[in-house]
C-alpha cells in the first residue's frame, strides 16, 4: 500500500514537532521579564505612545497610540523574548501625551514630535532603570 499525502506530511512533521517540544523556551522569572507595566497615577487620562518610523523616509515618524490610560489604569507592554535581552541593544523609549494634544494626522519629521504633540513626558529607559522599578513605570 502506497502512503497517502496526508500520511507523508504527518511523517515529516512528527520529528519536527518532537524537536520543537523538546526545546525549552526561556520562561519569565527574576532574570527574564517579558512584560513592562506602564501605570498612570496622574489625575487626568493620558496617552501611552511609541514611535513609528516611516519605512520610505527614515526621518519621518509618528507617535503610535498604544493605549489611553485613565487615572490608576495600567498597560502591559509584552515581548515574546526577555526584556533583559532586548535592552542590551536598545533603550525602551515611549511618550506620555495629553489626550487633548495627540496628533494622529500622519507622519511628520522625527525631530518635531514634541512640537506636533502635547508631550507630557518622554521616557528613555535602560535595563538598570527598569530593574530598579521591577519593570513597572509610573507616570508622573
Amino acid at each position: 500500500m502506497k502512503p497517502t499525502l496526508p500520511m507523508r506530511k504527518t511523517a515529516l512533521l512528527l520529528p519536527l514537532l518532537l524537536i520543537l517540544a523538546a526545546s525549552q523556551c526561556k520562561k519569565e522569572d527574576s532574570d527574564c521579564h517579558k512584560t513592562i507595566v506602564i501605570t498612570n497615577l496622574s489625575n487626568e487620562p493620558v496617552i501611552y505612545s511609541t514611535i513609528l518610523y516611516d519605512g520610505s523616509n527614515s526621518s519621518d515618524c509618528l507617535l503610535s497610540k498604544r493605549s489611553t490610560l485613565a487615572t490608576g489604569e495600567s498597560f502591559e507592554e509584552n515581548l515574546r523574548v526577555c526584556w533583559e535581552d532586548e535592552l542590551t541593544v536598545r533603550k525602551f523609549k515611549f511618550y506620555i501625551v495629553d489626550t487633548a494634544g495627540f496628533n494622529d494626522d500622519g507622519f511628520y519629521t522625527c525631530d518635531s514630535i514634541e512640537f506636533k504633540n502635547a508631550v507630557l513626558r518622554k521616557y528613555e529607559l535602560n535595563l538598570e532603570n527598569l530593574k530598579a522599578t521591577n519593570f513597572t513605570v509610573y507616570y508622573p
